[in-house]
């Protein structure tokens, strides 16, 4: 088992040493050493800290009403689920109208986070009290999930390109102001944001691993548990995987025509078998008349109400609407220093994949471009519904961190060819930090 979970981790026994500090910048397409870890786990907790103590400055958004509600009804089902186990009439707990008369409430989103934040709420702050505020225990799982994805951003960032590309993806997402508010909320765009990111993460690494392939399956799973747009990551993926292996493919033959088909792998066994199956089981709710309403389900989001939404001064309440409505959206929101350094990092990227000297993964290029474009794309669809602006494409924004991050490993890379030799590495990267940050903030 240690064995295994070395393989997948890649973890290297390295002291953390001076020398250490020119491997941040130039040691990439390695295997994880401890420094990565504590790397990685460091932003994260420092950046869940900074999460709960400005949470009450934070105002609860109409959404958050919803499920604050929802969780006060769920947590109902399963205190008498217990009560009903410790006096032996378990079955009752599991009848249709038990079920409905706590699970038909917001019966338009799957349960998992509704169900995390019923019981953060109960154990975080009736039990142990560790936070004052009920809505700061409601939102606490929501906020782990935006920690969570800090960590996964540096994991992806350090092994396809550099330890320097990863940290800088990690910075330049955490302090983006829209990503800053929605890792405070109870919602779900946040912890969808992290199982997009952690499948496609797990099926980058299931090329080389079975067991990133079966947990593939599992993440897929639990993001259906979490919000509508998870039925886009099979077909997402399989346009990375047709590309990544488009000649290795092999081809069934129709007449003249040859159409290449995928192997049958891991990661598709396990989506197929284990994200059905992890949708079914956490959703009390699907247990009767399954296929009814998981129809009312999917019918409820395929004719999702239209929002009002003011555009340039044109008020927008039905379809079509405007094409470029995600890019503008973005491009108004998002920190110039951010857009900068991704339109660094991506012209940075186009001439490394000309250059036999690069050594940096292509697959991670391909998915990472991916992934930037198609959830911008379902929202510039003229039908689609706008009814909540930029949080609907936040899938999409690790992986412009993470072209940002790579255009901060680039401006590393000149300033050091430029800059006096006595300046070490770690002070280039600290005062790049600091401009970053300024740039942010200023």
């Amino acid at each position: 088992m240690n064995n295994m979970w070395k393989k997948f981790i890649k973890i290297e026994s390295a002291p953390i040493t001076a020398s250490m500090a020119k491997e941040v910048i130039d040691n990439s397409g390695k295997g994880l050493n401890a420094f990565d870890l504590l790397l990685a786990f460091g932003v994260a907790l420092t950046f869940l800290l900074l999460l709960i103590f400005t949470a009450p400055d934070i105002g609860y958004t109409r959404d958050e009403g919803f499920y604050f509600e929802a969780a006060r009804q769920y947590i109902g089902w399963y205190n008498e689920l217990a009560d009903n186990f410790s006096r032996g009439k378990l079955g009752a707990s599991f009848e249709k109208a038990n079920i409905d008369r706590y699970f038909s409430y917001n019966w338009e989103h799957p349960v998992l986070m509704k169900t995390l934040f019923a019981f953060s709420h109960k154990l975080l702050h009736q039990k142990l009290q560790l936070f004052s505020l009920e809505g700061t225990a409601y939102r606490f799982p929501a906020m782990l999930f935006s920690a969570f994805l800090l960590i996964l951003i540096y994991l992806f960032g350090r092994q396809a390109y550099s330890r320097l590309a990863g940290l800088g993806a990690v910075l330049t997402f955490a302090l983006m102001p829209r990503v800053f508010f929605h890792a405070h909320l109870a919602c779900f765009d946040m912890p969808i944001t992290f199982f997009w990111f952690l499948c496609f993460y797990l099926l980058w690494r299931s090329r080389h691993s079975r067991l990133c392939g079966w947990l593939a399956g599992a993440a897929w799973g639990l993001s259906l548990c979490v919000k509508l747009n998870s039925f886009f990551i099979p077909p997402v993926y399989l346009i990375f995987y047709f590309i990544t292996n488009w000649k290795k493919l092999p081809r069934l033959k129709i007449g003249r025509v040859k159409i290449p088909i995928p192997r049958l792998e891991t990661q598709f066994i396990s989506m197929a078998i284990l994200g059905p199956a992890i949708f079914f089981v956490h959703w009390p709710y699907i247990w009767h008349d399954t296929f009814t309403r998981i129809w009312q389900y999917l019918s409820f989001h395929l004719h999702h109400v239209h929002y009002p939404v003011e555009y340039f001064g044109v008020f927008l309440d039905t379809p079509p609407f405007p094409i470029g409505y995600p890019f503008v959206m973005s491009l108004i929101t998002t920190p110039v220093a951010l857009l900068l350094l991704f339109g660094f990092g991506f012209i940075s990227r186009i001439i490394s994949a000309f250059n036999p000297e690069d050594s940096s993964p292509k697959s991670a290029d391909y998915l990472v471009a991916i992934n930037l474009i198609i959830p911008f794309i379902l929202i510039a669809l003229p039908s689609t519904p706008i009814f909540g602006g930029i949080k609907h494409w936040l899938p999409a924004i690790p992986f412009l961190a993470l072209m940002a991050g790579w255009g901060f490993h680039s401006i590393y890379q000149n300033l050091r060819s430029f800059l006096s030799p006595q300046l070490t590495s770690w002070g280039i990267s600290l005062l790049l930090m600091a401009i970053l940050i300024c740039c942010f903030f200023i």
